[in-house]
């Protein structure tokens, strides 16, 4: 999702373009290095775990995972780009006013002279990022939406290190281990109290300043319980030994 394509796979070939004693191509099933092939990919691209396999005759597969450094930041006025110690790293652009869904009222009020005024006055307002819109324009990473809506600026922390690196970790779990894609993480407070939406509807009650993977492993047990997560509305993670779900 983040890495050029095009140049992964030349790196690729021009590791296996060597030849081995200046006469046989390195593209000898035999001379196929695949431990060489991993840690040169790994020092020249960002990547979290890398598996190299070789099968007779003629197949090399890479499976990897691309490691994340950046997140995308929402405080309710502006997209960001956020780096891994919290800082904006890049403003993009403005949150659109259609990105906000208001409830009104219409007030009535009838002046001295007689006239009868009406004012929508706003009794609620929900903003909840379009996904596919940001991953379109800013590319595929974790999304935050800052509830705290405080104001920021360019090179500001907004983000404790533990929140940007729990939130990468929850976006690692639920796209490889859950298989339920990452949709975005709605940041509630400065105890890491948080909610993490997935694609499939159903969201997740966390605290990403306590033991994540206890809370991965509660998950697990919890979709293995049910045998799927259809229907399943949110799981609440935040209690330590108990989980509690609807």
């Amino acid at each position: 999702q983040r890495i050029s394509e095009e140049e992964f796979d030349t790196a690729v070939h021009g590791i296996m373009e060597y030849r081995h004693f200046f006469i046989i191509p390195g593209k000898n099933y035999f001379f196929v290095d695949t431990d060489e092939i991993r840690d040169i990919l790994l020092e020249k691209f960002p990547i979290q775990s890398i598996v190299v396999q070789k099968t007779f005759p003629h197949t090399l597969s890479i499976t990897l995972d691309e490691k994340i450094s950046t997140l995308i930041y929402d405080n309710g006025k502006q997209y960001s780009y956020v780096g891994l110690d919290g800082h904006i790293v890049e403003i993009v652009r403005n949150v659109g006013d259609d990105e906000w869904e208001r409830e009104m009222e219409i007030v009535t009020s009838t002046l001295a002279d007689g006239t009868i005024r009406e004012e929508q006055n706003i009794i609620s307002e929900t903003h909840t990022p379009p996904i596919r819109t940001i991953l379109s324009e800013m590319g595929d990473y974790p999304v935050i939406y800052d509830k705290r809506q405080k104001a920021s600026a360019l090179n500001d922390v907004v983000l404790k290190e533990s929140t940007v690196a729990g939130t990468i970790d929850w976006f690692h779990f639920l796209n490889n281990k859950i298989k339920a894609p990452f949709r975005h993480l709605e940041l509630e407070n400065e105890l890491g109290d948080a909610l993490i939406y997935t694609r499939e509807g159903w969201y997740i009650k966390v605290k990403l300043d306590k033991d994540i993977e206890k809370q991965f492993q509660s998950l697990q047990a919890v979709l293995e319980e049910r045998g799927s997560w259809e229907g399943l509305g949110y799981v609440d993670l935040r209690y330590g030994g108990r989980v509690y779900w609807k």
